[in-house]
């Protein structure tokens, strides 16, 4: 995984483990992190912000996956 800035934008771009290259806008919907810095390839083909695990598929660049950190810290009270 590479974070790159070209021509006024972050992208991140990153080798899925189906061997193809992708190429996303590198902010999470979220809350704006960076997904280069620290992300990770998940699912085969998205990558996986590293603060909050938002999960972005690599085709399309959608997000498809959110965790619900609120119901993980409920759990442990």
């Amino acid at each position: 995984m590479k974070a790159v800035y070209l021509n006024g934008r972050h992208i991140v771009i990153f080798r899925g483990k189906d061997k193809k290259v992708y190429a996303l806008e590198a902010y999470c919907a979220h809350m704006g992190a960076n997904i280069g810095i620290g992300g990770s390839v998940v699912n085969s083909n998205c990558v996986m912000c590293p603060f909050h695990g938002w999960t972005y598929d690599g085709e399309t660049g959608q997000c498809v996956g959110k965790v619900n950190f609120m119901k993980i810290m409920m759990e442990k009270l």
